[in-house]
């Protein structure tokens, strides 16, 4: 009667099934808190007296589904994330309570980091992801006996390191080289989905990062993580200041944007968006009639911003043709989709902006630029 739990293929889909509904879980809260603030920010509109701590809080929601977005992407292993940057040993400090309570009561979880910052090129919700999934473990593997898990944050030569140990019971040597499969799990039946490690090695990989265990049975784990080394605020500052001389000197007003994006609402938006840019938009609600527009129009189209998946003809093949047409044109490709770069046979050069969903203004307005700056070197190189 239970022999399907015997079943590998049958566990990865009990497996998944648990996943989706924690996923849903979390979405269906993060969107229940936009709707009511949304339905009490519309009240006090009505009254005039709207707060603007309202849209404060949806904002945050929506952030929270964006993190939760980059962790599946992460563990699908595409790249489609932010570049943020942040202190690692600061990070820890503050996630330590958070981290405590996740270990239980009888655990403790020590932290050493330096007085110094560590920046790397992470973002907080990975960052958290991270150590969430490594504590929990750490924690599963005591079987409810006392101990420790130690945190260590460093930074060596070029690198943000990152140690994670506990004193549990060990991973066998058979078992080390599965431990980021996905769905691999040596915990009974419905305690875990193996997919935690497999969220780990995805975060850290994307991050252009590595991995290493170290484990002996019955002294403990340590998993060590090295990050590249960000630049520090100051360092980024100076970049900051160089890019916003180059943007008054290559500004987005005046240029031509042809958008294309089969939602109606978020073409709206991004064409109200791009308008505030002082840029001339023409919108298109699929490939087709994006195209039909483009052969039409008799100017100079500086920008295509297309969705990716759109009925008709997809933002691939639509980049590929307005390509061929108008080969001075920048192309730029939005998408949430973890397959993106590849799917159905079709793959986007690395070196097309892929900007990831869900946008935000200034988010956009660095990729057109940077696909400006990039199309101005080529045309003319420095000697």
């Amino acid at each position: 009667m239970n022999d399907h739990l015997d079943n590998p293929q049958a566990k990865k889909f009990e497996a998944l099934g648990r996943f989706a509904g924690g996923i849903a879980h979390d979405f269906n809260n993060i969107l229940s808190v936009v709707e009511a603030t949304a339905q009490q920010a519309l009240k006090e509109l009505a009254a005039g007296k709207l707060q603007p701590e309202r849209l404060e809080k949806m904002i945050a929601a929506v952030k929270r589904g964006a993190g939760i977005t980059r962790q599946l992407l992460s563990f699908s292993q595409q790249k489609i994330s932010l570049d943020q940057t942040i202190d690692l040993a600061s990070a820890l400090r503050e996630y330590q309570p958070l981290l405590q309570e996740a270990a239980g009561e009888k655990i403790l979880v020590s932290i050493e980091t330096p007085d110094t910052p560590v920046w790397c090129a992470l973002a907080p919700d990975e960052a958290f992801q991270i150590l969430l999934n490594l504590v929990t473990n750490g924690r599963d593997a005591m079987h409810g006996k006392k101990g420790s898990i130690d945190i260590l944050c460093i930074s060596e030569k070029d690198k943000a390191r990152l140690v994670v140990k506990d004193h549990g019971q060990g991973i066998a040597q058979e078992i080390l080289a599965h431990i980021f499969d996905p769905f691999f799990t040596t915990k009974p039946q419905g305690k875990g989905t193996g997919l935690g490690l497999s969220v780990v090695h995805g975060i850290v990989t994307d991050k252009k990062g590595s991995i290493a265990v170290d484990s002996k049975l019955g002294r403990g784990t340590a998993f060590t993580i090295d990050f590249p080394i960000a630049l520090a605020p100051e360092q980024q500052k100076e970049q900051d200041i160089k890019a916003e001389a180059m943007r008054i000197e290559n500004k987005l007003e005046g240029k031509t944007v042809l958008l294309a994006e089969d939602d109606d609402d978020l073409r709206e938006i991004l064409a109200i968006t791009l308008g505030d840019m002082k840029m001339k938009v023409m919108t298109a609600s699929n490939g087709n009639e994006a195209y039909q527009i483009q052969k039409q129009y008799e100017g100079d189209i500086d920008f295509l911003l297309s969705d990716i998946i759109m009925p008709e003809m997809d933002g691939v093949e639509l980049s590929e043709a307005f390509q061929h047409d108008r080969p001075e044109s920048n192309i730029v490709l939005m998408s949430g989709h973890p397959f993106a770069r590849h799917r159905e046979g079709k793959s986007i050069p690395e070196e097309t902006p892929l900007i990831a969903k869900p946008l935000d203004g200034e988010m956009v307005r660095k990729v057109l630029e940077r696909a400006m700056q990039v199309r101005d070197e080529e045309k003319h190189p420095k000697s």
